[in-house]
């Protein structure tokens, strides 16, 4: 690799997918360097309201932890808000939630990533636990996955769907493949208030046909 080829990565260095969230520079330049654009953008995700049927058991579990936990370890956050939420479209969707997925692509793309959800080759999403509550870093990482998960499918499918979260506020992203755009939405969901438009879009976005 020709170094003045990019911006702001060292070709001489390796990056984990955890060493994207502490990087320094611009969402735009590193995304540029992986050979894609960002934009932010409102997204008209994919939706299955067919899900709504778990909505109230999974409020109510979830209100409880909200009234009896503080959660402050990384950990913590995933266990009581993250998972549960996740293992509910799994079951609903009857398929496998992988946690701490290891994906190795090059010396630039590659770590775990902390929840993968597949329903077939061409149909996934990605999660990851924003570390420090910074979902603006952890949508760098994110996009560092998504471009990873587009260089190991040979499927044909468009589009890759992730989201970043800290429990309590999500946000998703989209990867168009033929465009190369990493797309980041505008909107942000809470739990909560919006508990039913977060399980709409995993549900739907998992049985999204390409």
């Amino acid at each position: 690799m020709n170094p003045e080829q990019f911006k702001v990565l060292n070709p001489q260095e390796s990056y984990t997918f955890s060493k994207y969230f502490d990087l320094p520079f611009s969402i735009q330049d590193v995304v540029g360097d992986l050979g894609y654009t960002f934009e932010r953008a409102p997204l008209n995700l994919p939706i299955d309201s067919g899900i709504q049927s778990r909505l109230e058991y999974l409020t109510t579990y979830l209100n409880r932890n909200l009234k009896w936990v503080r959660p402050v370890a990384e950990i913590t956050r995933r266990e009581i808000f993250i998972f549960p939420i996740l293992a509910e479209v799994c079951d609903y969707l009857e398929v496998m939630l992988n946690d701490e997925y290891n994906l190795s692509i090059n010396q630039w793309l590659k770590g775990n990533l902390d929840y993968y959800i597949e329903t077939s080759d061409t149909t996934h999403i990605l999660v990851i636990e924003a570390k420090q509550s910074d979902l603006t870093r952890g949508f760098t990482q994110l996009a560092a996955e998504l471009a990873a998960l587009d260089l190991r499918s040979s499927t044909q499918g468009e589009t890759l769907y992730g989201a970043v979260t800290t429990g309590d506020l999500w946000r998703f992203g989209r990867l168009d493949r033929r465009a190369k755009v990493i797309s980041e939405d505008t909107t942000f969901y809470r739990v909560p208030n919006d508990l039913g438009q977060i399980l709409d879009i995993l549900a739907g976005v998992l049985q999204e046909n390409p």
